[in-house]
């Protein structure tokens, strides 16, 4: 399949985070406009909730079911398909050194609550495969016996959930 051309702004974004500028390259062909929208305002938000400040949705803290439940009207998609989007996204960050371990693993796990929050209040809502697959990713990792094998292992997983997406 030919890669798809999009304009340069589209292909990269640059994120000032823990003191330096990298940048990641995002763009997948099979995603759509709407999941770049989510990407975009959903880690922009959770930036921007771990620096102090407040979700567009009034909140203050942490990731909140209300703005997950934007975030999936924003991107014209489901709520189980906007926690795959966000997910890939941490995953594509950290592995790219722009995310660390500590905010990933923070992050999955707001998420998961969440995610908790939908299973436990919507008949036959379905777990978001791929959310899942990274957040067992860190955790997994937590049960890492030295402090330096921690990030070993979420690498290690994180490696192999995005090589199993591109030959997917």
């Amino acid at each position: 399949m030919a890669p798809f051309q999009c304009p340069l702004w589209a292909q990269k974004r640059t994120f000032d985070f823990v003191g330096r500028l990298k940048t990641l390259m995002t763009i997948d062909v099979r995603e759509c406009t709407f999941a770049i929208v989510i990407k975009d305002v959903a880690i922009n938000e959770i930036i921007n909730l771990r620096r102090g400040g407040v979700s567009e949705s009034g909140w203050a803290g942490c990731v909140r079911r209300e703005d997950v439940e934007r975030w999936s009207v924003v991107g014209k998609t489901d709520v189980a398909s906007a926690f795959d989007i966000v997910a890939v996204e941490i995953a594509k960050n950290y592995a790219a050194e722009i995310f660390t371990w500590d905010f990933c693993e923070s992050v999955v796990n707001e998420l998961f609550s969440v995610l908790t929050e939908f299973q436990s209040s919507e008949e036959g809502f379905d777990t978001p495969s791929k959310f899942w697959e990274v957040y067992l990713a860190f955790d997994d990792s937590e049960d890492a016996a030295l402090e330096a094998e921690i990030e070993q292992v979420a690498r290690r997983n994180i490696d192999e959930f995005l090589m199993k997406l591109e030959t997917g």
